[in-house]
């Protein structure tokens, strides 16, 4: 995950149609938005990672993520805990901080709704290229010029992460001060990488032709993708727990 989220693999993550996993991935971010039940949130976030180290994702990546993730999560959850103040069982009440059963399970399923969203979106990105992104989205009839520009934005975060730790590299490197200005400056340095990246890029996909007009000539794709039987499978599995989770929350379970 130097450069961008994809982390380089062969398991059934990996073969899996982009297709599918992307409506994996939607699916479970809405039904965790939508469903509060903290055994199904905990449930999808155990499911998300055992798909994951089936897959033999390096728990290096798994490690780095819940690094970021973490204490991000725990600080929303400790403001959340001592902003609410409801719930009638109190476990512990006094210097303005009222502390309730109730208010201990909304905070559990306000960190596992965000750890679950986080790694519901993290199971597409760490799994699927940039080449596979494109003819992925490209297939469901997303224009081309769209589905790069979608794949190219995934990759900033990661991209400018790297970017930066290059440029604080070579400005200790020179001997440079280490101060606050000294990081806003190569945040700036980093900026002007990044915007002649962005420039290679540009120039690099206008030499292959990606801008032409092919008039009715179909469009080639680097990386093809197709519905294997067991995409069917894993699409018809994801729909059968759509419709199983839809039903459980109609009927209040």
């Amino acid at each position: 995950m130097d450069a961008e989220f994809y982390v380089h693999g062969n398991g059934w993550l990996h073969r899996l149609d982009p297709r599918v996993k992307l409506l994996m991935a939607l699916a479970a971010i809405v039904l965790c938005c939508v469903w509060g039940n903290i055994i199904f949130l905990a449930a999808v976030l155990v499911a998300i990672h055992v798909a994951l180290l089936v897959d033999a994702t390096p728990m290096r990546a798994i490690g780095r993520v819940w690094k970021y993730l973490l204490p991000f999560d725990l600080l929303v959850a400790i403001i959340w805990l001592l902003a609410d103040h409801s719930g009638q069982d109190v476990l512990w009440q006094g210097a303005g901080i009222r502390i309730s059963a109730q208010s201990l399970m909304t905070v559990a399923v306000v960190f596992l709704r965000i750890a679950d969203v986080v790694w519901a979106a993290l199971l597409m990105l760490l799994t699927t290229s940039q080449a596979k992104w494109i003819n992925g989205l490209a297939r469901l009839g997303v224009p081309f010029h769209a589905a790069t520009k979608w794949a190219r934005i995934i990759r900033w975060v990661p991209a400018f992460s790297a970017a930066n730790v290059l440029t604080l590299r070579e400005k200790q490197a020179r001997g440079l001060s280490s101060r606050f200005g000294a990081y806003i400056h190569g945040w700036h340095a980093t900026r002007k990488r990044m915007q002649w990246r962005d420039e290679q890029v540009d120039i690099a996909m206008r030499i292959r032709g990606s801008h032409m007009n092919r008039g009715t000539t179909p469009r080639t794709y680097y990386a093809n993708v197709h519905m294997r039987m067991i995409d069917w499978v894993d699409l018809v599995l994801t729909i059968v727990v759509i419709a199983a989770v839809i039903v459980m929350i109609v009927f209040g379970w």
